[in-house]
């Protein structure tokens, strides 16, 4: 398959910042080269890396802090409908993209995750819908869920509807 693209920089996106991912990814299976290889000619393209813990605990702390202060729900539903609108368009130009990165790094063919990948800005534009036909005004309380790290838990959260979540 070739191509003009190459795999973008690995990186995580904090508060507003982006930072890249410089921590090696600690792999348990020795097979592994700690690359990201293509899938079809065993080439490695990318060393594998990953957020390191501090970063994944600054993440879910200022997910947290969001939720506490209020800052996603004082949008209101439109304000948020339309951050998911811009995720949708910032993403749009990047489809072709990330089919490519995901036909290579998987070998399925770049046909359908071209079909795939053009599916990601529709979801978001499903979900500022889904927030505009006022699914979200509602909490119903729902199971809890703690997050661990070395056995102690670092976040609790209390599940609201299906699948979101109340920090407590």
């Amino acid at each position: 398959m070739s191509s003009s693209f190459s795999l973008p920089e690995l990186c995580s996106y904090i508060a507003g910042e982006r930072i890249p991912c410089l921590s090696p990814l600690n792999l348990s299976d020795e097979s592994k080269d700690g690359f990201v290889s293509n899938a079809n000619t065993g080439e490695a393209l990318q060393q594998r890396k990953s957020a390191s813990l501090d970063e994944a605990e600054r993440a879910l702390a200022c997910a947290k802090e969001c939720f506490e202060t209020g800052a996603w729900m004082d949008l209101g539903t439109e304000g948020r409908a339309a951050a998911m609108e811009r995720i949708a368009l910032e993403l749009e130009p990047q489809v072709a993209l990330m089919a490519w990165c995901d036909a290579v790094t998987t070998g399925v063919s770049i046909n359908l995750t071209s079909k795939m990948c053009g599916l990601v800005p529709l979801l978001f534009r499903m979900s500022a819908k889904y927030i505009l036909d006022g699914n979200m005004d509602k909490k119903e309380e729902g199971d809890s869920m703690e997050l661990y790290r070395d056995n102690n838990p670092i976040i609790s959260m209390r599940r609201f509807r299906k699948s979101f979540f109340q920090f407590h």
